[in-house]
C-alpha cells in the first residue's frame, strides 16, 4: 500500500500563496530586527544609518505584499468571513483572513521598529 503524501490540490487552492500570506509577514519583520541589530554597532561606529532605514524599509514592503497577496486569495475564494464550514473554502478562507491580519499588523511592528530608528541615535 503506498500513500500519496503531495500537497498539489486539484480544487485551485495555492496553498504556497496561503502560507506565504501568513508568515512572509512575521518572518520579515523577525529577520528585519536581527539585521538591524547586527548593523547597530556598524551604524554607531560610522554613523551610517541607510543599511538600517533600508531593512526596515524592505521588511515593511514585504510584510504589506504579503498582505495584498492574502486580500487576493481571500478575494479568490469568495471575500466572505471564515466560519466554522469545513473543507477546502473554510480552510482556505480561514488562511486567506489569518493573511490578511498578519500581514498588516507585521507591517505596524515593523514601522514601530523603524520609528526608534529616527529617535535614538546608534550608540544608545
Amino acid at each position: 500500500m503506498s500513500i500519496d503524501t503531495s500537497t498539489e490540490a486539484r480544487d485551485g487552492t495555492r496553498f504556497g500563496a496561503l502560507w506565504t500570506g501568513v508568515l512572509a509577514g512575521p518572518i520579515a519583520s523577525l529577520i528585519a530586527l536581527e539585521i538591524a541589530y547586527v548593523l547597530a554597532e556598524r551604524a554607531c561606529g560610522t554613523g551610517e544609518m541607510l543599511p538600517v532605514h533600508v531593512t526596515f524599509l524592505v521588511a515593511l514592503l514585504a510584510s504589506l505584499a504579503s498582505g495584498a497577496l492574502a486580500w487576493r486569495e481571500w478575494r479568490a475564494w469568495g471575500s466572505r468571513p471564515a466560519s466554522e464550514e469545513g473543507g477546502r473554502e473554510g480552510r482556505s478562507r480561514f488562511l486567506a483572513t489569518l493573511g490578511v491580519l498578519s500581514g498588516p499588523t507585521s507591517a505596524l511592528v515593523v514601522m514601530a521598529m523603524w520609528s526608534a530608528v529616527f529617535y535614538f541615535h546608534p550608540c544608545q
